[in-house]
């Protein structure tokens, strides 16, 4: 798709002045749709249409 990365940096820019958004923090239980699920502690949207996020923990003995 591009040549190299100045490519798309170029397509990029000319994306973002093309478009017209706010991006402003919202406490999760404000949004409509989406929960913590209390038995894993994942963020879902209720549909299941969207992305989860879930947290991860791992040890290990090894890098």
């Amino acid at each position: 798709m591009f040549a190299d990365l100045s490519e798309f940096y170029e397509w990029f820019d000319e994306r973002r002045g093309k478009n017209d958004y706010r991006v402003t923090k919202t406490a999760l239980d404000r949004m409509a749709g989406w929960r913590v699920d209390p038995g894993d502690g994942g963020i879902r949207h209720h549909s299941g249409k969207f992305f989860s996020v879930l947290g991860l923990e791992v040890a290990t003995d090894h890098r």
